[in-house]
């Protein structure tokens, strides 16, 4: 183009706040303290122009407006900053988090799960305002202690064997815990006028607790609507150990009646090596389990909770698979507990017991369309009382389902002569909590006795009931028992000569 005119640049160089508001046209303005570089529009536009440097806000300055695949603006779209928009995705890694399975990770887990909060929180209308997911790339991310999950919280991995969260050696579980907004947890969940931990979902990812034998991988106490989906949760249990070794894979707590804890949803969750797979231990309502799996566990789902126990549970089209004790064990006063469409494998075979049991006083739980392939159990499904036949019901077993457990009867021998020795019946107590009921029958010589032993134990003190009908007088035979490293041992004491056989079927529960 013709140059009309040329002009002398001028350059000028000094505080940021010593700029002309409007410098010569194009003449440079160099701001010593800010490394900001401005250049002068002259009369015809007045003002200055920044050029940008690496010094620049260039995430507030440059601006930016949706385009569709056509090249063409969406109508009605606005222009945002460049910095407004990468706000909108939320990484670990912006807080430090390394994820290289060496460095602890916790702390920056932990700031950005507050930060997204005190968000959140900022608003009166928090559980309506757009939440941000905490992103974890792959990685190998190794925690030092336990993560608190505050209100309205959702984190996210790459998925299952690429986003790995995992408990480094000799740390303490949980992973990840609930807690409210203040930070609060276990039985203080609520107090101080706190927002209870509510609306928070877990997802594509591995969390590893298997360095910790004691506490749950995941705890979920006075909580509702959480969401765990596409998620592994690995333990450390092996078949073979006593399940108190291990932990479990997620307990499920209200801590008392203040706060029940509902609406948990498990989808595409696999739970493997855990001593439970699942486990409630006080009333909760409403949980969902839809295509997940229980491999290699002690025991799969277990539903405590006494007198008021959990209710409206559903499992669908789940597998058990390679689970020692019971693979769905139903306590007192459960109600409403339903498994659907779901394969019990292997369940059931160390332990000698069924696949479902239902408690005494359970109420309208239901097996419907259940495959069960355990070898050698001929019982998969136990009724604790034909009472509820009309209330508990089995539809469409698939497979072997019969609703009165038959256990394999074994054997032991009573020597003469002998006080407070040990029988071959032993139990290794899960929690320190075991609960015994054994029905026996004696022949010695011409004695004869049949009846049932029902044994309770906290792990240091056991108590034995002996209900029992006999025949003849050749032998007196009595039971005890002792407890020595958590095992307990059924003991007896033969003030005769015969040598006895005891016969026995057993059904054994933790608690």
């Amino acid at each position: 183009m013709a140059i009309v005119s040329i002009s002398r640049l001028q350059h000028r160089r000094g505080l940021k706040a010593d700029l002309p508001a409007n410098l010569n046209e194009a003449e440079l303005g160099w701001c010593l303290d800010t490394r900001q570089l401005y250049i002068g529009n002259g009369n015809t536009y007045m003002g200055n122009s920044q050029i940008l440097t690496q010094w620049s806000p260039n995430d507030q300055i440059i601006t930016h407006a949706y385009v569709g695949d056509t090249g063409i603006s969406a109508s009605g779209t606005v222009q945002r900053t460049l910095g407004s928009i990468l706000d909108d995705y939320l990484n670990v890694k912006d807080y430090g988090a390394a994820g290289d399975g060496v460095t602890d990770d916790t702390a920056a887990i932990q700031q950005a799960i507050n930060d997204e909060w005190a968000r959140i929180s900022s608003s009166n209308a928090a559980v309506f305002d757009s939440r941000n997911v905490i992103n974890f790339p792959a990685g190998n991310y190794a925690v030092s202690g336990t993560i608190n999950l505050l209100p309205y919280i959702t984190i996210a991995g790459e998925g299952v064997n690429r986003t790995n969260i995992a408990l480094m050696s000799g740390s303490l579980g949980p992973v990840f815990t609930t807690a409210d907004s203040l930070g609060q947890t276990g039985a203080n969940i609520g107090t101080n006028g706190a927002v209870l931990p509510t609306s928070i979902s877990v997802k594509s990812m591995n969390i590893d607790g298997g360095n910790d034998p004691t506490n749950p991988v995941i705890s979920l106490q006075r909580c509702s609507g959480v969401t765990l989906s596409s998620i592994e949760v690995l333990g450390a249990w092996t078949e073979g150990n006593d399940p108190s070794t291990a932990s479990p894979g997620v307990l499920i707590e209200s801590l008392g009646n203040a706060v029940v804890t509902s609406d948990i949803s498990f989808t595409g969750v696999n739970i493997k090596n855990c001593s439970n797979a699942i486990i409630t231990s006080d009333p909760v309502q409403r949980i969902n389990v839809n295509g997940s799996q229980m491999v290699q566990c002690y025991s799969g789902i277990s539903l405590l909770g006494g007198s008021n126990g959990p209710s409206n549970i559903q499992i669908n089209t789940s597998e058990f698979r390679d689970i020692s004790s019971y693979a769905l064990y139903v306590e007192t006063y459960n109600r409403g507990v339903t498994s659907l469409n779901n394969n019990y494998t292997d369940v059931g075979i160390v332990e000698g017991v069924p696949a479902i049991y239902w408690d005494s006083a359970t109420d309208s739980c239901s097996s419907i369309s259940d495959v069960f392939s355990s070898r050698a159990i001929v019982d998969q499904i136990h009724n604790g009382n034909s009472s509820n036949d009309a209330t508990n019901i089995i539809i469409n077993p698939q497979r072997i389902s019969i609703n009165t457990q038959q256990p394999t009867t074994l054997q032991c021998a009573l020597l003469p002569n002998i006080t407070n020795a040990s029988t071959s019946i032993t139990y290794a107590m899960q929690l320190g909590v075991a609960a015994v009921q054994i029905q026996y029958s004696i022949t010695a010589g011409t004695y004869r006795r049949a009846g049932t032993l029902l044994i309770i134990s906290d792990g240091v003190t056991a108590q034995l009931a002996d209900t029992s009908v006999e025949l003849n007088s050749d032998a007196t035979i009595t039971f005890g028992t002792a407890i020595a490293a958590n095992v307990l041992t059924v003991t007896y004491t033969n003030a005769s000569a015969y040598t006895g056989t005891l016969s026995y079927t057993q059904t054994y529960w933790n608690n």
